[in-house]
């Protein structure tokens, strides 16, 4: 978004609109004008209005609908949850994330998996487990260059890389320099299979 306040809100109107006439049944109510409404809430401290755009998305898609969209839009709610400071939950939506979209996603758009792995870290350094949520920004940092697929991105590359830093801050606060790097290193030498598994539990 602008940084002059009326081109803002202009920006945010026009949005709103290309989201409102996005509506569609099925994958499609996955639309990205909807993606990149829910995550300007989410960034600009409106998640209740972020979380307004997932569960209109949510009711739109059907029983038939793969797992990989609902797993998505249950990640991008574990964001929010995290963004609220609802880490306890987080856990819970990010673990329910990754096993509904982990079989499909590793065929089609592993990228999806890696996204939830930055907030499972940030998750993580905030419930008590900072060493497995630095191995778990680790296998995030490893993998994050793998191909999207099918052309799906749930966050923008700000998102992410804001989700990032919050990720290591918390993580940061939690551990020691050298305790960080080498847990870290481990995570590096995840698949995303195994990252995938430490996020489940």
């Amino acid at each position: 978004m602008a940084d002059d306040p009326e081109a803002r809100a202009e920006a945010e109107r026009l949005l709103v609109d290309a989201a409102e006439e996005s509506g569609e049944s099925g994958i499609e109510a996955v639309s990205t004008p909807r993606l990149l409404l829910a995550q300007h809430y989410g960034n600009t401290g409106r998640t209740s209005l972020a979380r307004a755009q997932l569960d209109l998305m949510r009711e739109e898609l059907g029983d038939l609908t793969p797992g990989l969209f609902h797993g998505m839009l249950d990640g991008l709610g574990g964001w929010l949850d995290c963004l609220d400071g609802a880490f306890e939950e987080a856990a819970g939506r990010l673990a329910r994330a990754v096993g509904a979209m982990e079989t499909l996603a590793h065929l089609v758009a592993p990228y999806l998996i890696v996204t939830q792995l930055a907030a499972a870290a940030w998750v993580r350094a905030e419930t008590g487990e900072p060493e497995e949520g630095a191995r778990l920004l680790g296998a995030y940092d490893a993998h994050r260059g793998t191909p999207g697929g099918a052309g799906i991105r749930p966050l923008t590359s700000r998102t992410e890389a804001l989700l990032r830093a919050r990720a290591e801050q918390a993580l940061r606060a939690a551990l020691v320099p050298d305790v960080l790097t080498a847990r870290h290193a481990e995570g590096g030498e995840l698949t995303v299979r195994e990252a995938a598994a430490l996020v489940r539990g």
